[in-house]
């Protein structure tokens, strides 16, 4: 079953501004790619009471189809179980990496393997969670960390080339330019 639904938070904001304290809700696009109904219905459950986002989510049950709707482009993060129908383990991840490098992910699985978890953060996965392990706090945080971290990494890669072309282009003074006195 492929899903797409709107939850917008609870709490209506008035326009460029707050509401009672809290901030400006921001609009993430997070594509969902699950295969099982009932634990997707709950991670959207989960996401409803997120106070400082809403979110536009789009699931999807495959691989395949996830990997066509990130072809199109515009999604923010991704929720992503590693046991699909089409496919399963560390390959999924790797396929949507390779698919979309820039798009943060986050990794779900009801596999309780600690070595997984690890590769595929070391691959670059933002976060893992096992499923069925907390997921009501730690949810909307990890989205939020994997967006944030991504932001950030990325402009620390454009400031890291920039200052490496200026280096390159720096010239060296000689001992000559330093002594203007005698040219």
């Amino acid at each position: 079953m492929n899903t797409q639904s709107k939850i917008q938070n609870p709490w209506p904001r008035p326009q460029g501004g707050t509401h009672q304290g809290r901030p400006k809700s921001k609009i993430v696009k997070l594509l969902l790619i699950e295969d099982d109904p009932q634990y997707a219905g709950f991670v959207l459950k989960i996401l409803e009471k997120s106070l400082n986002f809403s979110f536009d989510v789009s699931h999807l049950e495959g691989l395949s189809t996830g990997l066509n709707c990130l072809t199109t482009g515009g999604i923010d993060v991704v929720l992503l179980d590693l046991g699909l129908p089409d496919s399963d383990g560390l390959d999924t991840f790797r396929r949507v990496v390779a698919q979309a490098p820039r798009v943060p992910i986050v990794v779900l699985t009801a596999q309780d393997d600690e070595s997984l978890a690890l590769k595929a953060l070391q691959e670059g996965a933002q976060d893992y969670l096992i499923k069925g392990h907390g997921e009501t706090h730690t949810l909307v945080r990890a989205i939020r960390y994997a967006i944030s971290g991504t932001a950030y990494r990325m402009h620390w890669k454009r400031l890291t080339k920039i200052s490496k072309a200026l280096w390159r282009g720096w010239k060296k003074p000689t001992r000559r330019s330093w002594n203007n006195k005698n040219p």
